[in-house]
């Protein structure tokens, strides 16, 4: 499977950096993280999710990255990582077809699976899907910065963004982000109400 982190066609290494993440092969760590420096975008994001299945914090750091616009502090902004973070951005189009064709996008409620879909054809706003996919992504990382990120994240301009949000707070099962997301239960996008709410419940709990 290693052999097909080297292959000519991105796709291939795309399908190959998956499989090691979800065959939690711990071994392929070293392989994953030089992966973060290839040339095509939704190969870089395919290695960071791996990275992320195997528990490894650079995945969870260039998602943080994706999310903030800048690496987590002590980080480097420069050289192959700051060359991995532009990977993933210059090609929205392809990042968000490939987050949702993968499973990893985020789609709050099943309900908005359509309409997330339309948007990824239809509009100019691509890389708010990259980002809720990123938050996504964050909501196991436990870094308390992230955290942090996350709360900023619940009042981000994207819907999807600020529903993402909600949604990983809740998976992090802190409830010292209740006065912060409280707000949100009054957010002008009905679905996002809904997981603000959800998250307050869940976040409730004894």
């Amino acid at each position: 499977m290693e052999k097909g982190l080297e292959d000519q066609d991105p796709f291939v290494r795309r399908a190959a950096a998956l499989s090691l993440g979800a065959m939690k092969s711990k071994n392929s760590i070293p392989k994953l993280l030089a992966v973060r420096k290839d040339s095509d975008g939704s190969v870089v994001m395919a290695a960071a999710t791996a990275l992320v299945q195997l528990g490894n914090e650079k995945g969870y750091g260039l998602y943080y990255a994706v999310l903030t616009g800048q690496y987590k502090s002590g980080e480097s902004l420069v050289g192959g990582e700051e060359k991995e973070l532009n990977q993933i951005l210059k090609n929205p189009d392809q990042m968000a077809e490939m987050a949702f064709e993968q499973g990893m996008g985020y789609v709050p409620f099943g309900g908005v699976a359509l309409g997330a879909f339309k948007a990824i054809h239809e509009s100019e706003e691509k890389a708010q899907i990259v980002k809720a996919t990123a938050v996504r992504m964050l909501a196991k990382d436990p870094d308390p910065r992230t955290e942090k990120a996350l709360v900023a994240a619940t009042t981000d301009k994207s819907w999807l963004v600020r529903a993402a949000a909600f949604d990983a707070l809740a998976q992090r099962g802190d409830s010292e982000v209740l006065p912060e997301i409280q707000p949100g239960l009054s957010d002008e996008k009905d679905v996002v109400k809904l997981a603000a709410a959800a998250a307050v419940i869940h976040l409730s709990k004894p």
